[in-house]
């Protein structure tokens, strides 16, 4: 019994003054691979596979694509031995690489031909699928996003999951903005229904006026109506006529090109006043009307008749008179439509007068008075645009092009006092860009802006993209476009 305790007491003793094993670390949590080290690692597997495929090509005599599977893995790994070497490439003095002149390479083997799409996606398809399947799972910058999806297209120029990613179409054999495929389209049906309402019976009625408007003005002697809109004149039958039939076509075209029909106030009419004198004796006899919107519409060749919907043109001119009429008809749709009007200057002047182009075949009427606006000589900045010749949308792409670039936001913010020739031209270009390229988004881009929601906003929130981004892809629709 004694013994026992004895050797219980020595065990105890023994495991007090024994030294401690020292106490465990905690065990350090697996490393996050980033999405850097994936795609590097994803970058050397993809270029073991290329370069197994150029030897399969070359055993199969599929030159011409032993050539591209070389070229593939230079594209991920620039100073690889084994392509560059493939592709006879020598190395200058300061050691970069120096093109080799080119040489035939030809396919050979019709039978391997065949087999040939397989192998290329056995080699580059699981290098596409980690990083799709990547960009899935982890949210990463925009900028980022174009990076990957850049390199996998870098590397198959076909990748058609990619370029639908991108929104991007095949068109005539090589790849587009998916807004320039939908506007090739689209300017077509547009044209279409400018046509189909030109070769369409006038369908004129006439009218008279009004017992307020005999007071107003006695000269009247031509009326007609064409749908909603009435137009009185104070010369011929051809002059209210012409008027009414291109207001006609502008409905079909404003239904057309925004997907809404047109909206006219009731008995919405269009007076025209263009004989000698005859502005003054108008306005003198308008009911209601403060001294400053007298004086304001004596200055112009058309506005409208204050406290009502209705407008006045003083132009004698007919080519003008109709290209200002039609400018004011659209624009008492889109105000009708959406609220819009001068305060959302880009829209109704670059709306306002690529429409207009669409109907008159002309560009004749501004309302902005900013830089270079003013002027009426074929030198001036405005001069230049308005020689039939001028092609507007190649103006655009020289001016977004140029070094710098004028910025798309300063435009979006431009009221219509401060709107310039170049503010005109970007809104014109972004107004063809939004009917042409993205008409399913335009209405609800137009309601938006017209219930006073910010250009910039009301265009990422619908769009999706920020006016960076979309100042960009501007750029490429109008080099694409044809």
């Amino acid at each position: 019994m004694t013994r026992s305790l004895r050797t219980v007491a020595i065990a105890f003793t023994l495991l007090v003054l024994a030294p401690r094993a020292p106490a465990l670390a905690p065990r350090a949590p697996a490393s996050i691979e980033t999405l850097d080290e994936f795609r590097s690692a994803a970058r050397t597997a993809l270029v073991g596979r290329l370069l197994s495929l150029a030897k399969w090509c070359n055993e199969n005599e599929l030159f011409e694509d032993r050539d591209r599977a070389w070229r593939s893995v230079i594209v991920v790994e620039p100073d690889n031995l084994e392509a560059r070497k493939g592709l006879r490439f020598a190395r200058n003095a300061d050691g970069s690489w120096k093109e080799p002149a080119p040489r035939p390479a030809k396919n050979r083997n019709p039978a391997a031909l065949e087999k040939l799409p397989a192998k290329r996606v056995e080699a580059i398809g699981p290098f596409s699928d980690a990083l799709l399947e990547r960009l899935q799972k982890e949210e990463v910058a925009p900028e980022v996003r174009k990076s990957v999806l850049g390199e996998i297209i870098a590397i198959d120029p076909d990748d058609e999951k990619v370029h639908g990613m991108l929104g991007e179409a095949r068109l005539d054999g090589g790849w587009v903005l998916l807004e320039t495929a939908t506007g090739k389209t689209r300017r077509a049906a547009i044209r279409a229904v400018v046509q189909a309402a030109k070769d369409a019976p006038a369908g004129l009625d006439p009218v008279s006026p009004t017992a307020e408007e005999k007071q107003l003005f006695e000269g009247w002697k031509c009326g007609s109506k064409s749908s909603a809109v009435r137009v009185l004149g104070t010369g011929d039958a051809s002059q209210c006529e012409s008027l009414a039939s291109a207001c006609k076509i502008a409905g079909a075209v404003f239904e057309s090109a925004l997907s809404s029909p047109p909206s006219w106030a009731d008995e919405f009419t269009l007076y025209i006043v263009a004989g000698p004198g005859e502005k003054d004796a108008f306005v003198a006899h308008l009911p209601g009307a403060q001294d400053a919107q007298r004086e304001s519409l004596k200055r112009t060749i058309g506005g409208g008749v204050p406290g009502t919907w209705n407008v006045v043109l003083f132009e004698p001119d007919l080519k003008k008179r109709v290209d200002c009429g039609v400018r004011h008809a659209l624009a008492h749709l889109l105000r009708r439509s959406w609220n819009i009007d001068t305060r959302n200057a880009w829209i109704f002047e670059g709306l306002g007068l690529y429409l207009t182009r669409e109907i008159c075949g002309s560009r004749l009427t501004w309302f902005c008075s900013g830089s270079g606006v003013t002027g009426e000589g074929k030198n001036s900045p405005r001069g230049r645009l308005m020689v039939a010749d001028s092609n507007w949308m190649n103006e655009a792409l020289k001016l977004l092009t140029r070094d710098p670039p004028p910025d798309l936001a300063a435009v979006l913010g431009r009221d219509i006092a401060t709107m310039g020739v170049e503010d005109v031209l970007v809104s014109y270009a972004l107004a063809a860009y939004l009917v042409e390229g993205r008409p399913e988004t335009t209405p609800a881009l137009l309601k938006q802006i017209g219930a006073d929601t910010a250009s910039a906003e009301a265009l990422h929130a619908v769009l999706g993209l920020t006016v960076p981004e979309l100042q960009e892809r501007l750029v490429r629709w109008l080099k694409e476009r044809k």
